[in-house]
């Protein structure tokens, strides 16, 4: 029995060392593969589950166009009216802001024409430090009249982008736009 204790004991400098059995460390390194592979089959299913359901979430989101594709509807202002009576409607109702009238300005902005004819998703590109500007636009374009929405060539309604800028031009005070008569003759 003795000699069974010292083939199971090795030395190291001095120091009784008991050596572990193949048998055990063969199974634990076996247990712990196991654990990793079905660790990594848990991550992999979450991540194909994670990216189906993307998937299938992407296919009924609404969709927003910026270009209409060949054969499709544009969306028509007021109903059934082109985007230059939409134009017009802008030049009509803009307002400068209180307290700028004297100072020119260019703001630019995209918003959506939605499926159900209203606008939004506003968002501005390029406008002066005065945020009274960009909200004297958004204002207005809140107000506008319903649209039809845009709709594919094959009848499917989308929502569709657009980008408008928009010039505030202080008008001319009237004694400066008459022609002055040439004095020096």
């Amino acid at each position: 029995m003795k000699d069974k204790e010292m083939r199971e004991e090795t030395y190291f400098l001095g120091k009784n060392q008991p050596i572990q059995s193949h048998k055990k460390s063969l199974y634990r390194k076996v247990a712990y593969v196991v654990i990793i592979l079905m660790l990594l089959g848990v991550i992999a299913g979450a991540y194909l589950s994670y990216r189906s359901d993307g998937y299938i979430q992407q296919t009924h989101m609404l969709k927003t166009i910026a270009v209409l594709p060949k054969g499709g509807q544009m969306p028509k202002f007021d109903g059934n009216k082109d985007i230059s009576e939409f134009l017009k409607w802008i030049m009509l109702n803009i307002k400068y802001p209180e307290g700028l009238e004297t100072e020119p300005a260019r703001v630019e902005i995209r918003f959506t024409v939605k499926t159900d004819g209203t606008l939004g998703n506003f968002k501005v590109l390029k406008a002066p430090k005065e945020k009274a500007y960009e909200q004297t636009v958004i204002e207005l374009l809140k107000k506008s009249p319903r649209w039809t929405p845009a709709k594919l060539s094959d009848g499917t309604v989308v929502n569709m982008e657009f980008t408008l800028p928009v010039a505030f031009t202080p008008e001319a005070k009237t004694a400066e736009t008459k022609k002055q008569p040439d004095k020096s003759k």
